[in-house]
């Protein structure tokens, strides 16, 4: 049976016990970022539905999971700036049109497990609110005010400038409810701010 092996932690794993989180895990650990996407293309064509199906683990990650995970982590060094389209954009916009529901359901996913570094998943959210896309419209709405509970201020701050761009009376219902229990202050300003912006 195959093994893979982590010389740094002279681990060995017996791939078919492995569930796909624990190996995108342990790929982002030590693949050089620069070839993850390639890593993970591999995976996801040659191995994922193997490993899937011998897998026990009752919460394993989806192939949607996998295709995200790269796209995020070799992002988290980059500098977003509001206004500035970056090719992150883009690929997250493709996504979430591509894979609607599913897709938001994946990132939601990797976002509670906290395996993407948040600053560009707060990004993230922004691209899915402005998104102008009537067929996932919907979806896009309930998965931001999901996020507006986030135990995490960033991630709360990432859907409240998501919603602001929803041109929707319920977004707005969502912000004018989340203001009034969010403890963060930075955060709290933001959405009062955007608010009132709104509102005009």
């Amino acid at each position: 049976m195959d093994r893979i092996e982590d010389e740094g932690t002279r681990g060995q794993y017996e791939a078919t016990t492995l569930d796909l989180r624990t190996i995108c895990q342990w790929l982002v650990r030590l693949v050089p970022e620069s070839n993850l996407p390639i890593v993970f293309h591999v995976l996801k064509e040659k191995a994922v539905i193997q490993i899937h199906e011998a897998s026990g683990d009752e919460d394993p990650a989806t192939p949607l999971e996998l295709r995200l995970l790269p796209l995020f982590h070799t992002a988290k060094n980059e500098i977003f700036e509001s206004g500035f389209e970056t090719s992150f954009d883009q690929s997250v916009a493709q996504a979430i049109t591509s894979g609607g529901k599913e897709a938001l359901e994946a990132l939601k996913a990797l976002i509670e497990r906290k395996q993407i570094p948040q600053v560009p998943a707060c990004k993230a959210l922004e691209v899915i609110g402005a998104m102008m896309d009537s067929r996932t419209e919907a979806a896009r709405m309930a998965f931001l005010k999901e996020l507006l509970r986030h135990e995490e201020p960033l991630i709360r701050y990432g859907a409240t400038i998501g919603l602001s761009y929803m041109n929707a009376r319920e977004a707005l219902d969502c912000l004018v409810e989340a203001v009034s229990r969010e403890n963060d202050t930075w955060v709290r300003e933001s959405m009062s701010s955007l608010i009132a912006s709104i509102q005009g």
